[in-house]
């Protein structure tokens, strides 16, 4: 990219179905980068010339902040790349709608890459990094990101980890992805005290890269999980860590269902907007995927990768014990029903819809007695 101002233009048209901001990140020929937040009411920024690495840690840091005081959730990503000789206009594929970006014209006229991030497709077949150039580069492009993002944008931030270590750490949190974090396990893998595993961690969910579910706390005589479970936010990026780049190979991993319910949860976090989201587990065995407190209420979600989910015995424990107002199934199936009162089996489809009514149990339909 030549050393002149470009504006990019990101169409409004994204946002119709979703809340969600976009994080553009520009890479320029020289090896620099430029961030910028956009929002509906912006959905615009100025490419400008080089930025010096106190400019990129300026920038991350203001988005921190944003994020901690205003609850933004930076769940779009749109990587900019230099692109000689192509059109500044590209399109991806969305599960409800279609994004366009555009840039400015003439020789400095970009290529872009976009990247759904924590985004399941409706049946829940797939999850993978969607990107304009075909689902075969997108494999390429997400190992790259991977790449880039330990051994160029993170020591931007003044973050002294060793690329390699930063990456195994990041491998090793997809390995656990849907489990109970294990601090002293990884620390023994990883070579390194606890404190120190406890500040890798910290660090990619910073970064907005992991979700360290924490768990909830009830006033039971029973022995409850007190560790945070760990979710790789971007499907995708797991699928790249974990060595997965087919839907054959996804359908065949041990880890399709943990795949599965981290993409269903980071999606109705997005979709519910709870004021506070945890697990709950016992060391008895019950367990809820998803406890959130929205509008002083408590609802509950499972996430169930079957064709024709049933009632549990520890649904049953979770709905009596955490005092829920209702707790949904999501399955990747199509129709709704009922399993039980205030149980309801919804389709992952809702989520695509955005249809909240249906998520927390207050459309009318069929009901059990």
């Amino acid at each position: 990219m030549r050393d002149v101002h470009q504006f990019l233009v990101l169409s409004p048209r994204i946002f119709n179905a979703s809340i969600t901001d976009v994080l553009a990140r520009v890479e320029r020929s020289d090896g620099t980068t430029q961030v910028a937040r956009l929002v509906p009411q912006r959905p615009h920024f100025m490419v400008e010339a080089a930025h010096d690495g106190a400019s990129v840690s300026r920038t991350y840091l203001v988005l921190g902040v944003q994020h901690i005081l205003g609850g933004v959730d930076h769940l779009l990503l749109a990587r900019v790349c230099r692109g000689a000789g192509r059109s500044g206009l590209a399109a991806a594929r969305y599960p409800s709608s279609a994004a366009v970006f555009q840039s400015g014209s003439g020789a400095g006229a970009a290529r872009v890459c976009l990247r759904r991030v924590g985004r399941a497709a409706a049946d829940g077949a797939r999850q993978t990094t969607v990107a304009p150039m075909g689902a075969g580069n997108s494999v390429d492009w997400r190992q790259q990101f991977v790449r880039t993002y330990v051994e160029r944008d993170i020591p931007q931030l003044g973050v002294s980890i060793p690329a390699q270590t930063l990456l195994r750490f990041w491998t090793m949190v997809a390995h656990y992805h849907g489990g109970v974090w294990n601090a002293a396990e990884a620390a023994r893998s990883m070579g390194v005290s606890e404190p120190t595993a406890r500040r890798y961690l910290d660090l990619l969910s910073g970064l907005f890269l992991v979700r360290q579910l924490q768990p909830w706390h009830e006033n039971l005589k029973k022995r409850q999980v007190k560790a945070p479970k760990v979710y790789v936010r971007d499907s995708g990026i797991l699928h790249s860590l974990l060595g997965i780049g087919t839907e054959r190979e996804l359908l065949s991993h041990p880890n399709v269902g943990a795949s599965w319910e981290g993409a269903a949860i980071e999606w109705a976090l997005d979709v519910l907007q709870p004021q506070a989201a945890h697990f709950w587990a016992t060391h008895q065995g019950a367990e809820l995927d998803l406890l959130l407190v929205r509008g002083g209420r408590r609802y509950g979600i499972e996430v169930k990768r079957q064709d024709a989910p049933t009632l549990t015995p520890s649904m049953r424990i979770a709905l009596a014990d955490l005092r829920l107002e209702h707790l949904t199934v999501l399955y990747p199936g199509t129709e709704p029903y009922p399993l039980a009162p205030k149980v309801t089996v919804v389709p992952m489809a809702s989520l695509v819809t955005r249809d909240v009514a249906a998520l927390l149990g207050r459309s009318r339909g069929r009901r059990v007695r």
